[in-house]
């Protein structure tokens, strides 16, 4: 776990009959993505696409190849940033591991009325049980995409429990962006994974190649 961005894994104990593990990680650096945006409300369109940049990296990157994906799951919470509004740190959710602790990640983000940043594909595995389509969903990148992507819509424009597609399709906050912007967001946040962009095919698209 010596990745970019990623709070390193200090201890790991295994709790096999339980179905799940304790994980401690170093301290985070900055303050969460969730309170700086309690704080101004949003991130301007400059420090969204740095946190969005970012953040697709460690999907990419980072964590591509290890268990701590973010399997279409990224909580705010989660997100560290700094002063500037640019990524600092993660703190991997460790409910990412097994179908149970995601199911439980997915029920508390229900719970608090965050679920509307969630992947619609993961959604449905929860709600039917499918333990593959949860812990091995045929696009991974496709789901992360969108976690990550509908995590950055809502810091633009403050709209964290509301569905990326009703935000979408409102002209006054469409308008509010510049047209790069709009087009990876639709892209990206296609409720059929099929047609959505994965973390690469994002990472090189105009909006986050620009201005570099």
């Amino acid at each position: 776990m010596e990745m970019r961005n990623v709070c390193k894994l200090t201890r790991y104990v295994p709790e096999p009959e339980q179905e799940f593990a304790f994980l401690e990680f170093e301290y985070p650096a900055g303050e969460t993505l969730e309170t700086l945006l309690e704080s101004k409300g949003r991130l301007s369109e400059s420090g969204a696409k740095s946190v969005c940049r970012d953040l697709l990296s460690c999907a990419v990157v980072n964590c591509i190849s290890t268990p701590l994906r973010f399997r279409g799951l990224l909580d705010a919470s989660s997100v560290f940033t700094t002063t500037a509004g640019t990524l600092s740190s993660i703190v991997p959710l460790v409910g990412l591991l097994s179908y149970k602790g995601i199911k439980a990640c997915v029920t508390r983000l229900v719970e608090s009325g965050a679920d509307a940043l969630l992947p619609p594909e993961l959604a449905r595995a929860i709600q039917r049980g499918n333990r593959m389509g949860v812990l091995h969903p045929g696009n991974a990148s496709a789901s992360d995409t969108y976690s990550v992507m509908a995590t950055v819509l809502a810091s633009m424009t403050n709209t964290a429990k509301q569905r990326p597609a009703a935000v979408l399709s409102n002209e006054a906050t469409t308008k509010a962006m510049s047209q790069f912007a709009n087009d990876l967001l639709r892209k990206a946040l296609y409720k059929d994974p099929g047609f959505r962009l994965n973390c690469n095919e994002a990472l090189s698209h105009p909006w986050l190649q620009a201005e570099r």
